[in-house]
């Protein structure tokens, strides 16, 4: 990023070129109006000349002299820009954008690079675009207007609060739907490249820090779309303390599903079944006893064999005692681990059921 700064900056003060674009913004009353004022989006920065002049004629070189003219024009003329909001996910894959209600959506990371239009330089910029890590595949968008240019009072506004939990709660409430996990990682505004100061701005982030990350990926598709805003209609239904008990049950689930070894993921499904099935035994008595019986009676309202249902709860239940009071499964016996990380998935689709009732 220095380099392309220093690159453009002597382009503009050295070259027979950079001094012709130069001339023509200074002639442009609307350029020189916005001289010495505070740009919006992710820093607050004075407008220079020299600074439009560099964008200016980055825009020459990559899209032509035409493209860059309807850009600056765009830009003169309008009160307010673009910013579009990104949580980026750990856990999706996406091969097609998936539009989600209130203009929301998820799409994989080269989507969202073309859409920028960051996908001429992307080499040149990833260091800030978003790839810290290379587990991140895809990500939640949100597109928002802000003003332009700010007051000597104002902050700028381009990571909006509002924007950025909802973002959230997409992230984890995903974590509902069969087969999925998903974790948030990093929330950044971007503004395209050909909105200035385009690829010289500066970018925030808010990292959403997990103890748990995980390798495993799941494709989510069109067909996800009704059941993803349902659990959101659902969800927007809820008071705070439901909503709290809801994200907090989510988030195990999702640790459950991402962790590596057995043993953490057996006591985080635990956890999480223990969180929606005893929410209301203040007393603690006969846990083990309600978690089947609730367990399999929700299970029974979808048509589940209530027997069956309640002989996996007791399992999941003992094992997740095992490794909280002694940190061993199965006493150590291999061949009883091995059949119980074969039915893992049985105990992980049966939690996913007993959320969804």
């Amino acid at each position: 990023m220095l380099q392309l700064t220093d690159k453009y900056s002597n382009l503009i003060k050295n070259t027979t070129e950079g001094n012709k674009i130069l001339e023509y913004l200074e002639r442009d009353e609307r350029v020189k109006d916005l001289i010495g004022k505070k740009n919006n989006g992710t820093f607050i920065n004075e407008i220079n000349m020299t600074t439009f002049a560099m964008w200016h004629l980055w825009c020459i070189n990559e899209y032509g002299q035409q493209s860059a003219n309807k850009f600056l024009e765009n830009y003169l003329n309008s009160d307010e820009i673009d910013v579009y909001q990104v949580l980026w996910i750990i856990g999706i894959l996406s091969n097609e954008p998936i539009v989600l209600k209130d203009g929301y959506s998820i799409s994989s990371i080269e989507d969202i690079v073309n859409e920028l239009s960051y996908d001429k330089v992307f080499k040149e910029t990833s260091s800030n675009f978003c790839t810290t890590a290379s587990i991140i595949n895809s990500g939640i968008v949100k597109k928002h207007r802000i003003k332009k240019v700010l007051s000597s009072d104002e902050m700028p506004n381009g990571l909006n609060v509002e924007i950025y939990n909802r973002e959230i709660e997409i992230a984890i409430l995903l974590n509902s739907i069969e087969g999925i996990s998903c974790l948030p990682y990093m929330t950044i505004p971007y503004i395209k490249l050909t909105t200035f100061p385009g690829i010289f701005h500066g970018v925030v982030c808010n990292h959403s820090f997990n103890d748990v990350i995980g390798y495993s990926n799941s494709m989510i598709n069109e067909n996800q779309v009704s059941m993803i805003n349902m659990v959101l209609n659902a969800y927007d239904k809820l008071n705070p303390n439901k909503k709290d008990r809801i994200n907090n049950v989510l988030n195990r689930l999702a640790k459950a599903k991402r962790q590596e070894h057995l043993e953490d993921k057996i006591l985080d499904l635990g956890i999480a079944l223990e969180m929606m099935l005893l929410d209301d035994n203040d007393d603690n008595t006969q846990l083990s006893l309600s978690f089947r019986l609730r367990g399999a009676w929700l299970l029974s309202r979808i048509g589940q064999n209530k027997k069956e249902s309640y002989d996996i709860l007791k399992d999941i239940y003992k094992f997740r005692s095992q490794v909280a009071h002694t940190g061993i499964l199965c006493g150590g016996d291999n061949s009883k681990i091995g059949k119980l990380k074969d039915s893992f998935s049985k105990y992980q689709a049966i939690t996913e059921d007993i959320w969804r009732v």
